[in-house]
């Protein structure tokens, strides 16, 4: 049987994108029960959310965009 589910450590957007679907879905919905169950996966997608923002950087990691001016003559 494939695996279900995926390992592979989402991006920052994807983890941004989660939150605002959670947000949304709680202020939308007028069950409690399933506020209070997305509210904690709303958490939980914060927490990640932090540890992904708190992570150290390397040099790796760092991308160098150079900006090169075209002059027109």
């Amino acid at each position: 049987m494939p695996n279900l589910y995926d390992n592979t450590p989402l991006e920052l957007e994807e983890i941004v994108d989660h939150c605002r679907a959670l947000s949304y879905a709680i202020v939308s919905l007028d069950n409690p029960q399933a506020k209070d169950l997305l509210g904690y996966i709303l958490c939980e997608r914060l927490e990640v959310l932090y540890q992904t923002l708190e992570m150290p950087f390397s040099d790796d990691d760092v991308v160098v965009i150079e900006m090169v001016e075209t002059l027109a003559h």
